[in-house]
């Protein structure tokens, strides 16, 4: 994103001047961070001598200051890895500037301990190092305790049976095994009639029971090789593998009845209870995870229907109660080719000089019958119809295209920010696609910015890394959207090449408020500043959070206090009226 050259405008960071009180304030506020951060902080120089280290640095290894200062991180090395491990670290810091991973390492006292560490080499504009940031977390107790984790994680506390999770990872192995030996796979949605009754008028103790009994049932009615899973509440999942006919999906759901009917004697008590099943078999219903789902839930709920205590197979005829979701699908497909899609624009500003110095683009759905449809109705759809990834192309090439006009007509000097879904990050051809759509719009690929939201990029792959660092390679700057709306990590600001931190709106919001939240808010800029990150803020509604914003040194910031997103029209309206006054 261009820097604005009015006087009003954040200093460049690497440019020497005298320290003033606002820098002191910044300095301060970031050595605050450090010192109370709960994960150990080392800097050291390009010779890897220790120049500072936090509290929870000593809290964690057992080294003071004046142990560790002017000493190397080799002080901490366990003699557990070997010299190649080391040569991969620096090999990756080398080329990639940043290291992360599993270490083992040994405090002062001698205990060897496991820490997660992340390293960034900060350098400066010709590529030198100045110095190397490491983050660490001592891990050690959550490694003991990582088989009980995985239990409780893929397994039913209560019967024990595997979760939803290892039913599905299952059921994918079971469809690709079917589809090489031309078997089938069967779901069977298992719903128990009755037990809310039961949990109401006997209690949650006499409920646990029958769902531990249930479970016992269910496993007697199948092959060792087949799975029983808990779903949820009084839901249970069913997957038979390598079935010739649907006869014996037939057999298992007649037993299963059979067993769910008979009493269940708990303590004092005889209870009653009995099942409703839906049946799906693939591959003839589908050999996707997600359809075979939907098809035994219809199924399931068609046995409801039919009075209980049955079952019923899927058939085509119960995708009519879903044709709606389908319709508007296949309408949003339409729509892109039929130019129904359009890009509101809303300006994000210099919070020191109120100049404009962005635009960020915003898709809408201008739907024949329903109206405006905005983006949280749109990219679900969209990515489940598979098609958010021209979705992205289509605003992109019309944004650029759009601000080009803009920027000749109106001499322009502005950026352009974009919303982008996870699918090009699996797509190899996007950057050409980026730079062939800046050669032909004739919009510079410097003044692009591509946002993602901070709860994809903290569920990314080793794809989305690679992808990332060939488009900040090609000049496009990064912007991590709605920071701050989950558990914010870090190291993510280490690990990827981010240029632009834009935090969430619901922050923004609770600054008046909350002191908690302005401390947050504060901290968030100056790491962000440290690290040469500039930092938007989403949502300004008032004068007074504009105010504390300015205050606290952030860049830049968009909301309804200083303009609403604009359909192209409406904005280049008000482009010319400004051209025309002035």
């Amino acid at each position: 994103m261009p820097q604005s050259n009015h006087k009003g405008t954040r200093k460049n960071k690497t440019t020497p001047s005298k320290k003033n009180p606002a820098e002191a304030i910044q300095q301060d506020l970031a050595a605050l961070v450090c010192e109370t951060s709960a994960q150990g902080i080392i800097v050291t120089d390009p010779d890897l001598k220790i120049l500072s280290i936090n509290p929870a640095f000593t809290r964690i290894t057992g080294y003071t200051p004046e142990d560790a200062l002017g000493k190397k991180p080799s002080i901490l090395q366990s003699g557990l890895h070997d010299s190649a491990f080391y040569q991969i670290m620096w090999d990756d810091m080398n080329t990639c500037n940043f290291w992360e991973g599993e270490i083992w390492n040994k405090q002062k006292n001698g205990d060897i301990f496991l820490e997660w560490l992340s390293i960034r080499k900060v350098t400066d504009h010709t590529g030198q190092a100045l110095y190397y940031i490491g983050i660490f977390s001592d891990i050690t107790q959550r490694k003991k305790i990582e088989e009980k984790i995985s239990f409780r994680a893929n397994h039913d506390l209560l019967t024990g049976l595997v979760n939803r999770t290892i039913f599905i990872e299952r059921l994918e192995q079971a469809i690709k095994q079917s589809q090489r030996n031309e078997k089938n796979t069967a779901v069977l949605f298992v719903d128990l009639d009755g037990f809310k009754k039961v949990n109401d008028t006997l209690g949650h103790i006499i409920g646990d029971l029958v769902l531990k009994e249930t479970a016992q049932r269910l496993l007697a009615c199948v092959r060792e090789t087949d799975t029983v899973a808990r779903a949820g509440g009084d839901e249970f999942l069913i997957l038979l593998t390598n079935i010739l006919k649907r006869q014996e999906a037939t057999q298992v759901a007649d037993k299963m009845l059979t067993a769910l009917s008979q009493p269940f004697t708990l303590e004092k008590h005889v209870v009653f209870i009995s099942g409703s099943c839906g049946i799906t078999v693939s591959p003839d219903d589908g050999v996707e995870v997600i359809t075979l789902f939907k098809n035994a839930d219809m199924a399931m709920y068609k046995a409801k229907a039919s009075g209980r205590n049955c079952f019923h197979f899927f058939t085509k005829k119960m995708k009519t109660s879903a044709e709606e979701t389908t319709v508007l699908e296949s309408e949003l497909k339409k729509a892109i080719r039929d130019e129904q899609l359009v890009i509101h624009y809303q300006p994000i500003l210099n919070l020191h000089t109120l100049e404009t110095i962005s635009l960020e683009a915003l898709v809408r759905w201008k739907h024949p019958a329903q109206g405006l449809l905005y983006p949280g109705k749109v990219f679900p759809l969209a990515e489940k119809a598979e098609i958010a990834s021209q979705i992205d192309r289509y605003v992109i090439h019309m944004a650029c295209q759009q601000m080009q006009s803009w920027t000749k007509r109106y001499q322009l000097d502005l950026s352009l920010s974009v919303n982008v879904s996870n699918q090009p990050f699996n797509d190899e051809t996007f950057l050409d696609f980026l730079k062939a759509t800046t050669k032909t719009t004739g919009f510079s690929e410097k003044a692009l910015v591509l946002e993602i939201p901070e709860n994809r990029l903290r569920n990314s792959d080793k794809k989305t890394l690679k992808q990332l660092r060939r488009l900040k390679k090609a000049g496009i700057k990064i912007a991590v959207d709605d920071f701050g709306t989950g558990i914010s990590s870090l190291s993510m600001l280490f690990k990827y090449p981010i240029d632009l931190l834009k935090i969430d709106r619901a922050l923004i919001e609770n600054i008046e408020s909350s002191k908690k939240t302005q401390a947050l808010v504060k901290a968030i800029c100056n790491l962000a500043h440290q690290l040469n990150i500039e930092v938007i803020a989403k949502g300004i509604e008032t004068k007074a959070t504009f105010l504390f914003l300015k205050e606290i040194d952030y860049d830049w910031g968009q909301g309804h206090f200083f303009e609403k997103a604009l359909s192209a029209e409406h904005y280049e309206a008000a482009l010319k009226s400004k051209n025309d006054a002035a």
